[in-house]
C-alpha cells in the first residue's frame, strides 16, 4: 500500500479552500472485509459526474452539426467552416493527448478534471459574446480548440477512475457504462443529422475519440468486480452527449426552409415562407427572421455555457484525485511514472498487438458508419433509411457494451477469449452485410437491418474490453497512459479512412472490403497476444 492513500484529509482538499466540503465516509460497501481496501458508495457519484462531463464535452463539440443550416445564416458560414470546427477539436486532442495523460498520471484526476471542465467552460463562454460573423467565427474556432483540449481528460480517464474506485469484480462494468453513453450519442446522430458531409466528419471523429478514457476512472475508484462496467459507463456517456446535441440544438434553433416557396395542400396554406424571398439563386432573409435566428442561436450558446459552468463548479466543490483507501490491492500499488510507462508501452510487443487489434476495426467502423448513407446509396437505400439502420446498429453497440462488460466482470480473467469470440462474430456479420451489398444474397430491408445491427453489436461491444485488456496486460503502466495511446491510434486510423474518402472516383465498394479486412486482422492479432492479468492476479491473491 502506498502512502498516498493514508491521508484522507489531503485527498478531500479542494483547490479552493472555502469549498472544503466533507462528504464523509459512512457510505462504504458493507461487503468489504479488508480494512485497508474500501469500496465507497460515492464512487457512483464520481462516475456519474465524470460521465456527464464527458457527455457535455461531446455535445459541445457537436454543437453546430444539427443546426448547420441556421449557423450558415447567422454566422454566414460555408460548409468548409462547419467541417473545420470539429476538425480543430480533433487536431487539438491529438496534439495534447500526451499532455493530458501526463496530467492525470502526475498531478492526479482532480487537477485534470478541474482543468478539463475549466477549458470546457471557457470554450463555451467564448461563443456567447457576439453573433457578428467575423468576430463570432474566430471566437467559435478558439472555443473548439479549448474544447478539444478538454476532451483529453474525459476520453482518457475512465479506466483509471474505475480502477481507483471500483472493486475488481466491477471494474469492467464501470468502464462499460461510460462507453455506452458515447454510443447512444452516435446512434441519435444517425437519425437527425442534416448535412451528409459534415455529419460524416462529426460522427466519425466522435467515434474515434469517444472511448479512450474509461479504464482510468474505473481503476481509481472501482473494485475488480466492477471495473469493466465502470469503464463502459464512462465511455458511452460521450456518445450520449452527441445524442443530446442533436436533440437540444434543433429544439432551440428554428430550422430554416430549403426554399422560399409557401406550401399549399388543397388550397390551404400549410407553410408560409414569407420571411424570405429569392434573388436569382440566392435567398434574401427578412430582418425579423434573422433577429429570431440570432436570438435562438445565442440561447443555445447560453444553455451550453451555463451547464458547463455548473459542471465546473461541481468538480471544484468535490472531485478527489482518488478515494481515501483503494478499492482493490492493485489500485494501491504505485504505477510507473509517465515517461517510463510510455517507453514501456512502446517497447511492449503485446501492447502493439492489442493496439492494432483494437484500433483497426473500431477506428474503421466508426468512420464507415458515419458515411453509411453513401455506402448504401448504390443499392437503392435512401438517406432516411440509412440513418435508421445506423441508429439501430449503434444502439446495439450500447447494449452489447454493457452486457459484455458485465459478463467480463463476472467471468474475470477471460477477456481475450471473449474478445476473440466478438471479433469472429463481427467478421461473420460484415461478410453477411457485404454479400447483401453485392447482391449475392437476396436483398430485403430485414436482412440489411439485421446484418448492420449485428456489426454494431459485436464491434462496438468489444470497445470497453479492449481498454480493460490493455490496462491488464500493461500493468503497472498507468491506466491514463494506456488509454491515451489507444485513443490516439483510434483517431489516426479514423483519419486515414477519411483521407481515403477524398480520392476522386474511388467509389464505395472499397469501404466494405476495408472494414472486413480490419475486422479479420483483429483475430490473429488477438490470438498472438499473450495477455497478462497483473492487476487481477494481485487482487485475487490479496482476497
Amino acid at each position: 500500500m502506498t502512502k498516498d492513500y493514508i491521508s484522507e484529509e489531503n485527498d478531500k482538499q479542494p483547490l479552493l479552500n472555502k469549498y472544503n466540503i466533507n462528504i464523509g465516509t459512512g457510505n462504504e460497501d458493507p461487503n468489504t472485509t479488508n480494512k485497508t481496501e474500501t469500496v465507497y458508495g460515492r464512487r457512483w457519484y464520481i462516475l456519474l459526474l465524470f460521465s456527464v462531463v464527458s457527455a457535455t464535452q461531446a455535445a459541445v463539440w457537436n454543437t453546430f452539426g444539427p443546426v448547420a443550416d441556421s449557423a450558415k445564416i447567422v454566422f454566414q458560414w460555408e460548409d468548409s467552416v462547419l467541417a473545420l470546427l470539429p476538425a480543430l477539436g480533433n487536431i487539438a486532442y491529438i496534439l495534447t493527448v500526451a499532455f493530458g495523460a501526463w496530467i492525470m498520471d502526475v498531478k492526479g484526476m482532480r487537477v485534470a478534471m478541474v482543468g478539463a471542465t475549466g477549458l470546457l467552460f471557457l470554450g463555451t463562454l467564448f461563443r456567447c459574446f457576439t453573433t457578428d460573423p467575423i468576430a463570432a467565427t474566430w471566437l467559435v474556432l478558439i472555443g473548439s480548440v479549448f474544447n478539444g483540449i478538454a476532451g483529453t481528460v474525459p476520453f482518457g480517464g475512465p479506466p483509471l477512475l474505475s480502477a481507483l474506485w471500483f472493486p475488481a469484480n466491477q471494474r469492467a462494468s464501470a468502464t462499460a457504462i461510460s462507453t455506452v453513453m458515447n454510443y447512444l450519442g452516435m446512434a441519435f446522430s444517425f437519425i437527425v443529422g442534416q448535412l451528409a458531409i459534415v455529419n460524416s466528419i462529426l460522427s466519425g471523429i466522435s467515434a474515434c475519440t469517444g472511448s479512450a478514457a474509461p479504464p482510468l476512472i474505473s481503476s481509481l475508484w472501482f473494485p475488480t468486480s466492477q471495473r469493466a462496467t465502470a469503464t463502459a459507463i464512462a465511455t458511452i456517456f460521450a456518445y450520449l452527449g452527441v445524442a443530446f446535441s442533436f436533440i437540444i440544438g434543433p429544439q432551440l434553433v428554428t430550422q430554416p426552409p430549403k426554399n422560399c416557396n409557401s406550401t399549399f395542400i388543397n388550397n390551404t396554406l400549410v407553410r408560409n415562407n414569407s420571411y424570405c424571398r429569392m434573388n436569382g439563386t440566392s435567398i434574401i432573409w427578412e430582418e425579423s427572421f434573422l433577429i429570431k435566428e440570432r436570438s435562438e442561436m445565442m440561447r443555445l450558446m447560453y444553455v451550453e455555457c451555463g451547464f458547463s459552468c455548473f459542471l465546473f463548479l461541481l468538480v471544484i466543490i468535490y472531485f478527489p484525485s482518488k478515494p481515501p483507501s483503494p478499492p482493490s490491492a492493485s489500485a494501491g500499488v504505485e504505477r510507473l511514472d509517465f515517461k517510463d510507462g510510455l517507453l514501456h508501452l512502446v517497447r511492449m510487443k503485446q501492447f502493439w498487438l492489442i493496439l492494432m487489434a483494437y484500433a483497426l476495426p473500431v477506428g474503421v467502423f466508426a468512420v464507415w458508419g458515419s458515411v453509411l448513407d453513401i455506402n448504401l446509396n448504390p443499392i437503392g437505400v435512401g438517406q432516411d433509411e440509412a440513418a435508421w439502420i445506423g441508429f439501430y446498429g449503434t444502439l446495439a453497440g450500447c447494449v452489447s457494451g454493457l452486457l459484455v462488460s458485465r459478463l467480463a466482470d463476472v467471468f474475470s480473467g477471460h477477456l481475450k477469449l471473449i474478445l476473440i469470440a466478438l471479433c469472429v462474430q463481427s467478421v461473420a456479420s460484415v461478410v453477411w452485410y457485404t454479400l447483401i451489398w453485392l447482391q449475392y444474397i437476396p436483398f430485403s430491408s430485414a436482412v440489411l437491418y439485421a446484418s448492420s445491427i449485428l456489426m454494431g453489436f459485436y464491434i462496438n461491444g468489444a470497445v470497453p474490453l479492449f481498454y480493460e485488456i490493455g490496462c491488464e496486460t500493461c500493468y503497472p503502466v498507468a491506466e491514463g497512459v494506456t488509454g491515451g495511446v489507444l485513443t490516439l491510434a483510434n483517431n489516426l486510423f479514423g483519419i486515414a479512412f477519411l483521407i481515403m474518402l477524398q480520392i476522386p472516383n474511388i467509389g464505395v465498394a472499397w469501404m466494405n472490403w476495408t472494414l472486413l479486412g480490419a475486422c479479420g486482422l483483429s483475430i490473429p492479432l488477438l490470438a498472438l497476444t499473450k495477455t497478462g492479468y497483473g492487476r487481477l492476479k494481485l487482487d485475487q491473491y490479496q482476497t
